[in-house]
């Protein structure tokens, strides 16, 4: 009879001699334990009742081992932590040592992401929470801050891990799906932290408006951080105005007293790695809102033309007539409507041959006669979209035409006529007050409400609405305030504003918040004044709590066919942007016919940031190549030298052999700022700049491949840089690549759009504020510094009338602006406190140069180098805003910005680099 083991609650009973040899029942998928000794058992931590234990014991570390390893008995156990234990806890707000390639697992990545998905439905549950007034503010503080932390933590981590998985080689296409929405998930995580700006969360952090995935904004107003940015940096600042930027920006204000979010310097390397991460891959989904993009008479290059029913683009005769005149180099104004049309085997097959046949034989005349021109040509500017018809209706809008100083007047005076009780419902006149010198595209619109057949010469206004734009994660329209005298065409007038809105502004909804007014001793909702919206089609959206008052936010989205009750709304104009700038470089190495196509030599491309790009991306090929070289010529001698510190270290002579060595730098030495006096010399330094600091050019995407048809295919899939890149001949690059058949190709692309930080639109033109104004010794114009609509970007303008004799060349206009650039300094007193401009759009046709000395660009000297390149500009006061208030006459003086004059873009992302980010002569 054999005797049971005793059996002590909350401890596993020790396996039996007879036990541990005996097979297991479940195969050999099953998995047990190996030999345990006495002393190597597991003890449990002691289970209090109602209390659970911190953190798990220090025995963590437990022998397990599967049934192949416990086969063999002369075999040593290893050691791996048990399964059935779980991740190992932590605080939330401590630093985790970044992933590396091996450790970012997909399974770890999708773990982080459900992690911060829980923490983002936390965030919402706390401004709810927050808004009802349901906790207590010092609680509802607590819990944000914590939440901001581990939110931020996981953050850095799915990035990290992301980038570590596509450097593994663990993809395909590099994109981590989001589980939910199907996109990107670092394009989602640069978007779904937008909304905190406009919560009721915004009363305690000051929550940045733009994408702040990491919440630096937040924490950016701590000194220390602020002084310890500087210091993290790889390379100090060199620009001499960089400075003056940084510090002339806006003053304290009403957000002061917010509270400032944690952050620690050693974090700060680590979000700023990050966020070139998601810059890279916003690049191409930045340009997704514009408009269609132009269509490339082919076939759709992912359909094998002999399949039954495939796609094909189809265009309309006065493109193909363009496609069939040698003489005529590109179609810069075509407005086809783009169709699918199915077609049959034969018609797919026929229609490919004919399409490759006006590639092969019409491309070579076409490239020939392009190539001859030596210099760029401007093309005919890109036809706008009209504007839209003005809505009508039983009201109609006019603009108030009085200034921004003296406009209080005229609002007290009608609001002693309007009904009280809209005047209450909406923003007071003191957050109408606050955006009155908002002169940018999201300033504040006014309108008088007017019946039919009414004007404000006959009539009195019968009613008025404010109103403005507002950028975030999906363009909105924010409606302050709309009253009217009369509360029977109330309806009316929420349906006509509407109308309005919906055509003139790119915008996807309109949102209004609805404040508690005092009624019968407590706060309530006018629900007479809700039930007007909700006819409207207004829903409920959210609560807020601003100003120790709660308001209701109301949301009414565009609405279009069948989804309508009483008519569809407008249709969604696409967005006109202020600055547009488009370039675009082809770079094919070693041509197996160099000379198949006539070019024009010359040292480098126009653009320097967008040529060191694609040049660091043949480096990187060509580095790796290099060490594996150099290792295998180098390893005799790092054997000879391991074995002499052998034999010191046993002789006891290891120090006397230490003194005796002598650090050796192998990186090779960086060009001076002073040394790069050409084209070619600035983008090898930039290439060079980009390997060593593991920099990333802002707004530049670059990619290679072997086959150089499909890559241009490709990267000209993006609607808005195609649209952008339209009628500059790039169709014409396909033949250029099939007739040279180069080796490998790299294909950069810069597409950047942005708006004024404040416009006016004057007679003739439009007016800017000069944000900062310098002065170089050698040139006779002050240089002006001009603020957009992203704080890390300005615009840097070079007035250059009578300075020289003859403009630079195409290549030597870069050149000249960065020794511009690196000598400006800024002056003590303002001269001029605006800019007069006029709309400017320049476009140069595709160029193809061979560069005659490629070691120059440290390339290989052996195989040949090529450069296609093309741009557009763009320069406007963007959209249209008949409802800005006018600004009275002041005694700021105004420069007339005259043709010539140079157009930059100077990056803080890039400012140690001391190089603008694009540059070009508006001639």
């Amino acid at each position: 009879m054999s005797s049971r083991q005793l059996r002590i609650p909350g401890h596993r009973p020790i396996s039996r001699s007879g036990d541990q040899d005996r097979p297991s029942s479940g195969g050999s998928q099953s998995r047990r334990f190996s030999k345990l000794s006495v002393y190597e058992a597991p003890q449990r931590p002691l289970r209090i009742p109602g209390r659970r234990p911190i953190e798990r014991p220090a025995t963590r570390e437990r022998l397990y081992a599967n049934a192949a390893s416990s086969r063999s008995s002369t075999s040593i156990t290893r050691k791996t932590a048990d399964p059935r234990l779980g991740p190992t806890a932590r605080c939330v707000s401590q630093a985790v040592r970044p992933r590396t390639a091996s450790s970012a697992s997909k399974s770890a990545i999708a773990d982080c992401i459900l992690a911060r998905e829980a923490s983002l439905r936390r965030l919402r549950q706390i401004a709810d929470a927050h808004a009802e007034g349901s906790r207590l503010f010092s609680e509802v503080q607590r819990e944000l801050i914590d939440t901001l932390l581990r939110l931020r933590q996981l953050s850095l981590e799915v990035t990290e891990g992301i980038e570590s998985w596509r450097a593994g080689g663990l993809s395909g296409s590099g994109i981590w799906l989001d589980p939910v929405g199907e996109n990107n998930y670092l394009l989602k995580m640069k978007e779904d932290t937008r909304w905190l700006s406009d919560s009721p969360l915004g009363e305690i952090m000051a929550f940045s408006a733009r994408s702040d995935p990491f919440f630096v904004v937040p924490s950016a107003r701590d000194a220390q951080i602020v002084a310890d940015m500087g210091a993290n940096l790889s390379l100090a600042p060199s620009n001499q105005m960089t400075a003056t930027l940084r510090t002339t920006g806006q003053g304290p204000s009403s957000d002061d007293y917010k509270v400032v979010l944690p952050l620690t310097s050693s974090l700060l390397r680590r979000i700023r790695k990050a966020e070139l991460v998601i810059l890279r891959d916003s690049v191409q989904a930045r340009v997704e809102h514009n408009s269609a993009a132009f269509a490339v008479p082919v076939v759709d290059a992912t359909t094998p033309a002999n399949r039954v029913g495939s796609t094909c683009t189809w265009q309309g005769p006065e493109v193909m007539a363009d496609r069939g005149s040698a003489s005529t180099l590109s179609s810069p104004s075509i407005t086809t409507t783009t169709s699918k049309v199915n077609l049959g085997k034969k018609q797919s097959k026929l229609l490919a041959t004919c399409t490759g046949v006006f590639e092969e034989v019409l491309g070579h005349v076409r490239t020939s006669v392009e190539l001859a021109e030596t210099f760029w040509p401007n093309l005919e500017a890109r036809k706008r979209p009209p504007r839209p018809a003005t809505p009508s209706g039983p009201v109609r809008l006019e603009p108030v035409r009085t200034a921004a100083a003296s406009v209080r007047a005229v609002y007290e005076e009608y609001v002693a006529r309007a009904q009280q009780q809209l005047v209450s419902s909406l923003e007071p006149w003191s957050v109408l007050e606050a955006s009155l010198n908002d002169r940018s595209p999201c300033a504040l619109e006014w309108f008088w409400l007017f019946r039919a057949g009414h004007t404000l010469s006959m009539n009195r206004p019968e009613g008025l609405t404010v109103f403005r734009l507002k950028k975030m994660s999906t363009n909105i329209g924010q409606l302050l305030h709309l009253s009217v005298t009369d509360m029977r065409i109330f309806e009316d007038a929420i349906a006509a504003v509407k109308a309005w809105m919906f055509t003139f502004l790119p915008i996807r909804s309109i949102r209004l918040t609805l404040w508690h007014a005092m009624c019968d001793g407590e706060l309530k909702l006018d629900k007479e004044v809700e039930g007007f919206y909700k006819r409207c089609r207004f829903r409920w959206f959210q609560l807020t709590n601003q100003r120790g008052l709660r308001g209701q936010v109301l949301n009414g989205p565009r609405f279009a066919p069948p989804d309508c009750e009483d008519g569809p709304d407008p249709m969604l104009h696409p967005e006109l942007t202020c600055i547009e700038i488009c370039v675009g470089q082809v770079w094919m190495r070693g041509a197996k016919h160099p000379s198949a196509i006539g070019s024009r030599r010359g040292s480098c491309a126009s653009n320097s940031a967008l040529a060191a790009t694609c040049l660091h991306h043949f480096r990187t090929k060509d580095l790796s190549e290099t060490r594996r070289l150099a290792d295998i010529a180098n390893a005799s001698a790092r054997e000879a030298a391991r074995e002499g510190l052998i034999q010191g270290l046993l002789s006891g002579s290891l120090d006397a052999l230490l003194v005796k060595s002598k650090p050796m730098i192998l990186r090779e030495d960086a060009d001076s700022l002073e040394a790069l006096n050409s084209p070619a010399k600035v983008a090898a330094y930039l290439a060079r700049s980009m390997e060593a600091n593991r920099l990333v050019m802002p707004g530049i995407l670059c990619e290679g491949s072997c086959n150089g048809v499909e890559l241009l295919t490709r990267g000209m899939g993006s609607s808005g840089y195609a649209d952008a890149a339209a009628g500059l001949g790039v169709e014409n690059l396909h033949a250029v690549i099939r007739a040279t058949e180069p080796e490998e190709t790299a294909f950069g692309r810069l597409f950047v759009t942005y708006d004024w930080q404040s416009v006016t639109v004057v007679d003739g033109g439009f007016e800017v504020p000069v944000h900062v104004t310098g002065q170089c010794l050698d040139h006779p114009h002050p240089i002006f510094y001009v603020a957009t609509s992203e704080e890390s970007t300005f615009v840097v303008i070079i007035p250059w009338e009578g300075a020289r004799a003859q403009l630079p060349s195409d290549e030597a206009a870069v050149l000249e602006s960065v020794r511009i650039l690196r000598a400006t300094k800024p002056v003590d007193v303002q001269p001029y406190g605006a800019l007069f401009m006029e709309s400017v759009d320049v476009r140069h046709v595709a160029k193809v140069v061979e560069i005659e000395d490629a070691a120059a660009l440290s390339m290989p000297d052996g195989k040949a180098l090529q450069v296609a390149e093309f741009s557009s500009l763009s320069i406007t006061p963007g959209r249209e805003m008949p409802g800005c208030l006018p600004r009275e006459d002041s005694e700021t003086c105004i420069f007339t910005v005259k043709r010539p004059f140079g157009f930059g873009l100077w990056h803080a992302a890039i400012d140690d680099l001391n190089v603008p980010l694009a540059f070009s002569f508006v001639v």
